[in-house]
């Protein structure tokens, strides 16, 4: 007998409903009752029939507004403003992209007080993003611009997982391409700086990230690539100033504000090969990271 169940199909399953007595969180089970279900392409269409009566799918399984989670549960609001523009400028383009987002989230986790907020972050941030693509001259193509954010998280709840912080970075970018022949050639650079500041420290990270690749199309059906690439990463709030349970892994963390930056550098080279009728591709690289972050058990 299979147990699959395919879109049209008709099962009959019982269903168990306990009622949450919202003052004293008191659990009454109430007695089981048969379903006749039909699955459709839709939760939104009726699904069977209960006592004779129809009921609609989120009646009792999708419509929060109608039942109260229960503890432990996470309510989360996200608001996103975003400004999007391409513009001709003389002989290039600019691309600009400026966005402000609100996330609210809250943790309930206190059975006895049911309304507590257990956690509470309210992050803001601000995102910005300029690039002018200059005039192709001679099969180059250049690319420079400016990217970067400013955020900020407040901690509303009863307690903190991590501390309350500001933290700002920019950065600045070159990207450029280039074809010649059977060649095609790419190359970038970029600088960052980020200042975050928590718990009365300041820290403040730098660094820069480069890459040169290049492809040879030796035929039709065959190419080749080649790409060296060195990346760096900063670490972020939560490896820096953790400091509470966190209920999701069910561990408590805790942070190390003495990290230093990661870096990689990186080679990879590769081979693809196609016809009408199959494709082959085959890939090899070696990357190196030094000052890596990660979880270590102190206990």
């Amino acid at each position: 007998m299979s147990n699959n169940i395919f879109i049209n199909d008709t099962v009959r399953i019982k269903v168990k409903f306990v009622d949450i007595d919202p003052n004293t969180l008191e659990q009454t089970e109430v007695e089981p009752v048969e379903v006749i279900v039909t699955i459709f392409n839709s939760l939104d269409q009726e699904i069977g029939s209960h006592n004779a009566q129809s009921i609609n799918a989120s009646q009792y399984y999708y419509d929060f507004n109608s039942t109260t989670p229960s503890i432990p549960y996470q309510y989360i609001q996200h608001t996103k403003y975003i400004l999007d523009n391409s513009i001709n400028w003389g002989a290039g383009k600019l691309k600009a992209n400026i966005a402000y987002q609100k996330n609210e989230r809250q943790e309930f986790g206190n059975i006895e007080i049911p309304s507590e907020k257990s956690l509470y972050f309210d992050l803001g941030t601000l995102n910005y993003s300029f690039q002018y693509l200059l005039p192709e001259t001679n099969n180059w193509k250049h690319t420079i611009g400016v990217n970067g954010l400013k955020q900020e998280n407040k901690n509303k709840g009863v307690e903190a997982l991590i501390p309350e912080y500001k933290s700002v970075e920019m950065g600045l970018f070159f990207y450029t391409q280039k074809h010649s022949g059977k060649f095609n050639f790419s190359g970038g650079a970029r600088i960052d700086q980020k200042g975050i500041e928590f718990n009365g420290l300041q820290k403040n990270y730098g660094d820069m990230a480069g890459s040169l690749g290049m492809t040879y199309e030796a035929s039709n059906n065959l190419i080749f690539k080649f790409n060296i690439a060195r990346g760096y990463r900063a670490p972020n709030l939560a490896e820096l100033g953790s400091n509470g349970a966190h209920e999701g892994t069910n561990r408590y963390e805790y942070g190390n504000a003495n990290l230093a930056t990661e870096k990689s550098l990186q080679f990879d080279a590769g081979i693809e090969w196609s016809n009408e009728h199959i494709s082959f591709n085959g890939n090899a690289f070696y990357n190196n990271v030094s000052n890596y972050i990660f979880y270590e058990k102190l206990i």
